[in-house]
Order: C-alpha cells, then sequence, then structure tokens
C-alpha cells in the first residue's frame, strides 16, 4: 500500500528539515555514533548486604563463588566492605547507598562479569576507586602498596592502576572516578578487575558502568 502526504504534510517536513530537524528525530531514533549503556548487574555491590554502620563490617567470598550477584570471584578471594567500611557516604563520584569490593580478601584477588557486546564494540568502563584503609590495613599494612589491573579475559588491553599505600595515598585518599577503553572480545566480554598485590589489603572498587561509545 502507498502512503499519500497532502502538500501541507511536505512542506512541514521540508520546513523542519530546514532547521536540522529530521524524521529520524521525530520517529526518536538514536544516532548511530550515540553511546550505549551496556547493563552490568549489582554495579555497587549492594548484595550481599553488609552493617552500614560498622567501620570494620565486611563479608568475605571465597574463589569461584557467585556470592556477589553479577560476580563470580576467579582469583584468590575478596571481601565486599559495608558502606562505613568503604567510606562511600558524601562521596560526590559514589552513588549514594553503594558498597564496594576489596580485591584482597586475605590474599590477591579478583571478580568478573560477563557482559554483552558488540563484537566490534570499544567499551567505556567506568568505576570508582578508593585505597583500602580499613582499620586491619591502616596497623599491619600500611606500607604496602595496592594495585590492580582492569581487562576483558582474552583481550590485549590490559590497564594497571597502582592506588599508593596507606601512608601515602595521594588522590586515592577518597574514592575517584576511573575510566578505561576496552576493545570488546566478541559477543559477550569478561570484565575483570584482579588485584596485583600480596597482602589482605587491596583496592576498593565499586559503581562500575559500562558503554559501547562506538562511532558508526
Amino acid at each position: 500500500m502507498r502512503t499519500h502526504f497532502a502538500c501541507g504534510s511536505r512542506s512541514r517536513l521540508a520546513a523542519l528539515a530546514a532547521v536540522g530537524i529530521t524524521a529520524a528525530t521525530l520517529l526518536g531514533a538514536t544516532p548511530a555514533s550515540a553511546d550505549t549503556g551496556i547493563p552490568v548487574t549489582n554495579p555497587s555491590f549492594i548484595q550481599p548486604y553488609v552493617g552500614p554502620t560498622d567501620p570494620a563490617s565486611y563479608t568475605h567470598v571465597p574463589l569461584d563463588s557467585n556470592a556477589i550477584p553479577g560476580w563470580r570471584v576467579t582469583n584468590g578471594n575478596v571481601d565486599v566492605f559495608g558502606r562505613a567500611a568503604a567510606k562511600t557516604g558524601n562521596s560526590p563520584v559514589v552513588e549514594s547507598g553503594s558498597q564496594a569490593v576489596d580485591l584482597n580478601g586475605t590474599q590477591t584477588g579478583g571478580i568478573e562479569q560477563t557482559l554483552r557486546t558488540d563484537p566490534n564494540a570499544l567499551v567505556t568502563i567506568t568505576f570508582a576507586a578508593k585505597i583500602n584503609d580499613h582499620p586491619f590495613c591502616a596497623t599491619w599494612e600500611s606500607g604496602n602498596t595496592q594495585s590492580m589491573v582492569v581487562q576483558f579475559a582474552g583481550g590485549t588491553t590490559v590497564r594497571p592502576y597502582s592506588l599508593g599505600t596507606v601512608t601515602t595515598p595521594g588522590r586515592y585518599a577518597s574514592w575517584q572516578l576511573m575510566e578505561v577503553v576496552l576493545p570488546a572480545t566478541g559477543r559477550h566480554s569478561r570484565l575483570q578487575f584482579l588485584s596485583t598485590n600480596t597482602g589482605h589489603c587491596g583496592p576498593l572498587i565499586t559503581d562500575v558502568r559500562a558503554t559501547d561509545n562506538t562511532t558508526a
């Protein structure tokens, strides 16, 4: 069936085009170059829930555990910190109510989540990071450098971060917003946060977001 436009309708479309408004805009179409959010499950680690008022409160999560919904512990073990222990309150870069993951439990640890990606995508990962100054760390591991890498498993791009020590945390004394661009490894890309230091105290991370920012 053919669609016929009255002269008046054609005139209105021409007028809209003259001021840069296209039919695609009217229909709500998204330009090919626009950023597209990629869902991340439990990005702020609010599950499992940890007591929010104790500055020393955390939940230990062992290797291969799925106790952190959406995430799997792939290396060593990790801890989930409650809001007070993570010091996420009153931060301009951290969502209200966020918990955090310490990438070292009793040893070097790491977590991963599989994201649905376009095989040719460039994926921007943003997250917040902070030095782990838990009371134990401040007493027993204050001089140990806390460090990590962010990557897609099997990918060629690996982004290292060194956060300093509890005694010399630099800007990581408070939560900092971080960003890295990673090439997707296929229709499913395994996002990994891996500690690279030994000991009981690794970097704290929270508020993980992913965006496909491929430009067509």
